[in-house]
């Protein structure tokens, strides 16, 4: 997004009858340590505004321009001091559904509106098979029952963040940054899986025992739902 430039002679004439206003949206990022990032971004026309250059007044000069500023806005100034903000996973999409509901909107790195976004869930159907291979099946879906179309390509979710576009709104996936995401979110990622994988996916997915009534979920899974799982053991031979 470009930069407000300074007002030019005229454009300070008309300000001072019409102040301009300045806005103030939130872009996230995903950090290193499983927490999100949230940047206020300050904008004028959509043209963004340095930070150091916004004050708490209701009405201020920013380059020449007479601005007035919300009491949201002003609470957003007082509360960040124009810092980014870090917060873990769990409290990020309460924090993101509070600027929502207050008007702001929350971007992700690409720039695409996530809001109040919802998150998916994950049903699967699993099958264990001769020779230790284990056949997923995943279907995304949201709270209300509507099925999620699998992206194409997992990395553009992952570069976003884990959001994805559904309709007018933006869907949180519970990716795990590992080969898991392929498996489950991608679009024909469903398959036959052997080796030291079906372990892996396993001790993800069920942390005692094979998938039992008892699921528990590891660190890298915890924004993963998993809504309904049924596991097909292989007849035993006679």
């Amino acid at each position: 997004m470009p930069e407000l430039p300074p007002a030019t002679a005229s454009q300070r004439l008309i300000t001072q009858a019409v102040p301009k206003r300045l806005a103030v949206r939130f872009r996230t990022r995903d950090h290193e340590d499983q927490g999100v990032v949230f940047t206020p971004v300050f904008t004028i026309d959509n043209l963004t505004v340095a930070p150091e250059l916004v004050a708490s007044a209701e009405e201020q000069t920013i380059l020449g321009y007479r601005v007035t500023v919300s009491p949201t806005v002003r609470h957003i100034i007082e509360t960040t001091r124009g810092r980014p903000l870090r917060l873990e996973k769990g409290k990020a999409a309460e924090y993101a559904d509070l600027l929502f509901d207050r008007g702001i909107p929350v971007v992700s790195e690409s720039g695409k509106l996530v809001g109040k976004g919802r998150a998916a869930r994950v049903g699967l159907d699993l099958t264990l098979l001769p020779g230790d291979r284990l056949q997923v099946r995943s279907r995304l879906t949201l709270e209300d029952g509507a099925v999620l179309p699998k992206p194409k390509d997992i990395r553009e979710v992952l570069d976003d963040a884990g959001w994805m576009p559904f309709g007018k709104e933006m869907v949180k996936l519970g990716l795990t940054a590992t080969r898991l995401d392929n498996v489950l979110f991608e679009e024909g990622g469903d398959g036959i899986l052997e080796g030291t994988l079906v372990p892996q996916v396993l001790k993800k997915l069920q942390g005692n025992g094979l998938l039992g009534a008892h699921a528990r979920r590891d660190d890298t899974l915890r924004t993963l739902a998993v809504v309904f799982t049924r596991v097909a053991l292989p007849a035993p031979r006679p």
